[in-house]
């Protein structure tokens, strides 16, 4: 069967026959440079990727994550378990799942375990690779008695005690955990007081399990400020959870900004050395075939490896691009990194090489270059070179160094020719390592990202035990309009305001607490209150 190659820009590596063995099984046994290429089988219409990329040897980078949601989008054991493999290859440290709490748990104490697809055997096969799971929590159990959205329960009691139960089960394979996602997105719309809630009880049951897993709260699609931020702040986020994670759509450069953002939010609050996660982040392509045109397919790659540079420069603790299989989403667009046949595409390999690149590196500074150079970060650690990452966000002839590298790569880690210290962009992003000498007295270290750096090295206490007794205020849609701001109470509801909450006790004894009410002047002070006990 004749096929071609082709690397990472397109270019002809050479042909063949491949050969069919007696069992169906075509192989071809190239010598592949390192980085991308594509194996073509013209007569059957059929494209795979190769990624030709030395193992991955030493620790793992704590940062390098990947949102690889096989629970949700690879049903097939063999291909998770090989997926599994490839993520541990290149040195993936933790690997984003998702658990529908809903449809494990939906009666009081009965669990189906494996009731997706063998999540049993997905998370021991995560374990078995030595990469830790990042679980997502999302659903709200029937008999969890769901509010006026269905992913805030409003019995937090039971809720609790199926988290912990999940944990004791699963908790092995978790690096950590996160709770729901996007809630500022929710529909219908709820305040975020009712997040916070949940965010509270999930601390509490991870909280009575050893070792306890990492709570991960937030999960925000927007960036701060706004109401439901400034809401999630005084209902006690910042104070219950162990990092704070965040999602990411657009270009590469706007992540410095969406940073600075949340380390002005996390300040505010007291917090502002908080961890940050980005959990979600990515560029898609056009829907239709089971691999992108190969434009499409680097841009994407381009902008996924470009958005892990800048979250590394600018002090983020964890980065998962969305998503590792085949995704079609809303019936218009595709994610992936790898296709349909599951086979990898540019952006895997372009990921796996900033992995390659920058694992053990701290930001250093910025090279001061001009166009077509949107960003030009520099990494190094106490030993060996420093490298530089070259963005111009599209294919550019060249820029020129301001001193001569030892090498340079693509985005895909293949070599690139020098020519009188300019440096080719064939792909929107480029690679070259330097002497340090060489560079240090060039660079620009008052940036924005040197000072987000820094405040994310800033030292954050431990999160405290979190406390069993939850107030949840009880919202009933006859008192009003709802939104993710605010509740919007009528004219006549006002006149009377009726507060209704509900008061729950997780641990395992009866609790006594003196609630207080406190509004707005000399009011609050009048109001009488008792104990109750729980």
């Amino acid at each position: 069967i004749p096929y071609t190659l082709r690397d990472y820009t397109g270019r002809s590596l050479g042909g063949g026959v491949a050969v069919m063995a007696a069992d169906g099984t075509v192989s071809i046994e190239p010598t592949l440079p390192a980085g991308y290429a594509e194996v073509a089988f013209p007569e059957a219409g059929q494209r795979f990727g190769v990624l030709a990329l030395a193992r991955r040897a030493g620790p793992r980078d704590p940062f390098f994550g990947i949102d690889a949601a096989l629970t949700w989008l690879e049903t097939r054991r063999a291909t998770r378990e090989a997926l599994i493999a490839a993520m541990a290859r290149v040195g993936i440290a933790m690997a984003r799942e998702r658990l529908n709490v809903g449809l494990l748990n939906g009666q009081p104490d009965t669990y189906h375990w494996g009731y997706d697809h063998g999540d049993d055997t997905l998370r021991a096969a995560y374990e078995a690779a030595g990469v830790p799971v990042l679980e997502l929590f999302w659903g709200t159990p029937p008999a969890f008695e769901a509010g006026l959205s269905r992913r805030f329960a409003q019995n937090l009691v039971a809720q609790s005690r199926s988290w912990e139960a999940v944990t004791r089960r699963y908790g092995s394979s978790w690096g950590a955990y996160e709770v729901g996602n996007e809630p500022d997105l929710d529909q219908p719309a709820m305040p975020a007081d009712q997040y916070v809630a949940t965010v509270k009880a999930s601390a509490c049951a991870s909280d009575r399990v050893t070792p306890r897993p990492p709570v991960i709260g937030g999960v925000f699609a927007n960036v701060p400020p706004g109401a439901y931020f400034a809401t999630a702040r005084a209902n006690g986020l910042l104070d219950t959870i162990d990092g704070l994670s965040f999602h990411q759509y657009d270009r590469a450069p706007a992540v410095e900004g969406q940073v600075r953002a949340y380390r002005d939010y996390l300040r505010a609050g007291g917090h502002e050395g908080l961890p940050l996660w980005l959990t979600e982040c990515g560029h898609p392509w056009t829907m239709g075939p089971d691999r992108p045109p190969m434009a499409e397919d680097a841009t994407s790659a381009m902008e996924i490896a470009a958005k892990a540079v800048e979250a590394r420069a600018c002090g983020v603790a964890r980065f998962c691009p969305f998503v590792l299989p085949f995704y079609e989403e809303g019936g218009i667009k595709s994610f992936g990194m790898f296709g349909r046949e599951a086979t990898p595409l540019r952006s895997f390999a372009a990921y796996a090489q900033a992995i390659a690149a920058l694992s053990g590196l701290d930001y250093r500074g910025d090279l001061p270059l001009g166009a077509p150079a949107k960003r030009a970060r520099v990494f190094g650690g106490a030993e060996g070179d420093w490298v530089a990452v070259i963005y111009s966000g599209e294919p550019a002839a060249g820029i020129a160094l301001p001193a001569k590298p030892r090498r340079t790569a693509g985005a895909d880690g293949r070599d690139l020719p020098l020519a009188d210290y300019a440096l080719p962009l064939p792909d929107g992003l480029s690679y070259a390592w330097f002497d340090p000498q060489a560079v240090r007295g060039l660079l620009r270290t008052d940036t924005v990202a040197t000072e987000l750096t820094a405040a994310s090295r800033r030292p954050e206490p431990p999160r405290p035990a979190a406390s069993p007794l939850l107030l949840q205020f009880s919202y009933r849609p006859e008192l009003g309009q709802i939104s993710k701001a605010a509740y919007h109470l009528s004219k006549a509801t006002a006149a009377a305001l009726p507060l209704t909450a509900r008061l729950q006790n997780l641990s395992d004894t009866p609790l006594t607490v003196t609630p207080s009410l406190s509004l707005p002047g000399a009011a609050g002070a009048t109001l009488p209150h008792a104990p109750v006990t729980v």
